[in-house]
């Protein structure tokens, strides 16, 4: 039975991949900077405001902290992505954009859980760019006639890690992740005219780059004693700290007329991304667990080929949740739910005509416990980002995202 439902789970999450990753459209703001910051790095975290640095978890590897890696009971490789339908207006348009992407793949070993030590190895994105903009124009004097301009977007920022933790005596766990960043960043423009008088000309812009970078983290013990609350259970505090990285790559400038495709300008790139910085606590309080977090990058600091860029700004994300998890009860089928919720908010990375863009998130969530060790998360993410004051734009985003996460005992260890 285990396996059916195991091997139904990856055949149904495959179906849902290879159907769905044939659009990226995200939003309009992420042509600006590297992209959109992407923080949840699974459905689960999506679920209840995307953060969580000091949750504990022991049935799936959270990149968000190389702590946590300590706490796997089982080998354990999850898959996530996630589809988004985005509804655009300005003042005077509104349009509809969607897509899918795939979000992350990890990989996590436990090896001594007398010592909290674990390892873990994955990927998951980092920014993410994904607009399409399209504005048809006419000029009855002109002999242009009618012609059109667009402009497109791809791409953005892929970081893979590999980490360790280890308990620290009375202290709590403290872990350590390598990371490599690559970056991929796709713009184009065009302008199709409609009289063959004119040329239509496009420009597409490519730059790539690769760069190594570091994550420290810690989880405490549990320090609920200490308040002697008798309510209060598992409190705990978390932190996670990426040192900024530098990746160097190269940059390419085409233009395309008349089907002639010709190289402007092509050189060296440097691309800067600065460090991020993330606190919170935890704690359980019968069947729920709550979390709180503070997130905090400055953006202002993203450089590239050692220039800023006007439009950041230094961002900060405020984000809690919560997890109802009823406790097994003796008799009961190993299938069971697991639901959760959350709320954030968040300055962006974006400043556009001296305007700042927030955004407010709400989130709901569930796990479905398939067997022991194999579950199915779901989460269902609504945002509210920008305006439509001063020709601006105002995003409302659902999001969809799925996770599968998969545990087996592969070794079992001799404690002496």
């Amino acid at each position: 039975m285990k396996t059916m439902n195991t091997l139904k789970a990856i055949t149904i999450f495959a179906v849902i991949i290879t159907s769905s990753l044939t659009a990226q459209s995200n939003s309009v703001y992420s042509r600006l900077g590297a992209g959109t910051p992407e923080y949840a790095s699974n459905a689960r975290k999506a679920g209840m405001g995307d953060l969580g640095v000091s949750l504990i978890e022991r049935d799936l590897v959270s990149p968000l902290n190389p702590a946590s890696y300590g706490y796997l009971d089982l080998t354990r490789i999850n898959f996530d992505m996630t589809m988004d339908a985005a509804f655009n207006k300005s003042s005077s348009l509104s349009k509809f954009y969607s897509g899918a992407y795939f979000n992350g793949l990890s990989l996590g070993f436990p090896v001594s859980s007398k010592y909290g030590i674990g390892v873990a190895m994955g990927m998951n994105r980092y920014t993410r760019i994904g607009y399409e903009i399209e504005q048809k124009s006419s000029n009855p004097t002109d002999s242009a006639g009618t012609f059109t301009t667009s402009y497109a977007g791809n791409g953005g920022i892929t970081k893979f890690y590999l980490g360790t933790s280890y308990n620290a005596p009375y202290a709590g766990n403290i872990g350590m992740a390598l990371n490599y960043y690559v970056t991929g960043l796709e713009y184009s423009s065009q302008v199709l005219f409609s009289s063959n008088s004119y040329v239509s000309t496009a420009f597409d812009k490519y730059t790539n780059t690769r760069g190594l970078g570091l994550t420290f983290g810690y989880i405490s013990n549990d320090i609920s004693p200490l308040l002697n609350v008798e309510w209060l259970e598992d409190l705990r505090l978390g932190f996670s700290y990426d040192l900024a990285s530098t990746s160097k790559g190269e940059s390419t400038l085409y233009y395309v007329i008349r089907d002639v495709n010709d190289t402007v300008r092509a050189g060296d790139a440097e691309l800067k991304i600065p460090e991020r910085m993330n606190l919170g606590l935890s704690f359980r309080a019968g069947n729920v667990k709550y979390y709180m977090d503070y997130l905090s990058q400055p953006w202002t600091k993203l450089a590239l080929n050692g220039s800023t860029f006007t439009e950041m700004q230094d961002v900060y994300k405020i984000s809690a949740g919560a997890e109802y998890n009823p406790k097994p009860v003796r008799g009961m089928p190993v299938e069971q739910f697991l639901w959760r919720g959350g709320v954030s908010y968040e300055k962006t990375p974006y400043v556009v005509l001296g305007n700042q863009i927030n955004q407010l998130s709400v989130s709901v969530g569930m796990t479905y416990v398939m067997s022991y060790g194999n579950s199915l998360d779901f989460a269902l993410i609504y945002s509210n980002r920008g305006t439509t004051d001063n020709n601006l734009i105002r995003e409302d985003i659902i999001k969809f995202a799925v996770g599968l996460s998969l545990g087996e005992l592969w070794f079992i260890r001799q404690e002496r």
